[in-house]
């Protein structure tokens, strides 16, 4: 299972979406670019939680970002 949408599977989730009244986020004009470099460097394949390297990065941001 690729965890993809059939076509029309994409177009009913989109309809009742609508229907709720949520608006779809767009894709930011570099997504492409930025999966494929992602891809390419192995990160999707990655256990990063296993990694000290980001596991610092994500201790990091947290604490940047905590209210």
């Amino acid at each position: 299972m690729t965890g993809e949408l059939k076509q029309e599977d994409l177009e009913q989730v989109r309809k009742l979406c609508k229907e709720a009244g949520i608006v779809p986020v767009s894709n930011p004009v570099n997504e492409d670019l930025r999966l494929t470099e992602l891809k390419r460097l192995g990160m999707l394949e990655k256990d990063l939680e296993q990694d000290p390297r980001y596991a610092l990065l994500t201790e990091v941001a947290a604490d940047l970002t905590e209210p």
